[in-house]
């Protein structure tokens, strides 16, 4: 479990850095680099009538997340003693994220039909990080490539 928490707290470092990123730009009113196509658009779905909930910017939102999946990743692998009850705590808030990316999603999908490539690419290291705290394996210590 310990290369799996290191490689979620790195997924989450990243995410944190995406949604840093996107709160800046949810604020800017300067054209974004992700601007790809009018189907692949960062700014349609970053400034547009889905991206606050309640006044706060989904962005914030992710931010506080994934800081909060990143601290208790890493006090998971410095406490080995109480290890079990914060992976359990990590999976519920993987849990949460991961269907909050999938609600976010389905909103670009059947709402907007226009994809942010940030949201997608967090979408990708949420479920990541989901697979990593839930998928079993017979020898822990063992995974060559985590």
């Amino acid at each position: 479990m310990e290369k799996r928490l290191r490689w979620i707290i790195i997924l989450a470092l990243a995410g944190a850095f995406l949604s840093t990123y996107s709160l800046k730009h949810h604020f800017d009113t300067r054209e974004g680099w992700c601007n790809l196509t009018a189907v692949l658009n960062c700014d349609i779905v970053n400034r547009g009538p889905y991206s606050e909930i309640a006044g706060i910017p989904v962005s914030l939102i992710g931010l506080i997340g994934y800081g909060g999946i990143a601290l208790v990743a890493l006090i998971a692998r410095t406490k080995k003693d109480e290890q079990k009850e914060l992976v359990k705590l990590l999976k519920i808030a993987l849990v949460g994220a991961f269907l909050f990316s999938l609600y976010l999603t389905y909103l670009e999908a059947f709402v907007l039909h226009v994809y942010c490539p940030l949201c997608l690419i967090s979408f990708a290291m949420v479920a990541a990080s989901s697979a990593l705290v839930f998928s079993p394996t017979k020898y822990p210590n063992d995974l060559i490539l985590l």
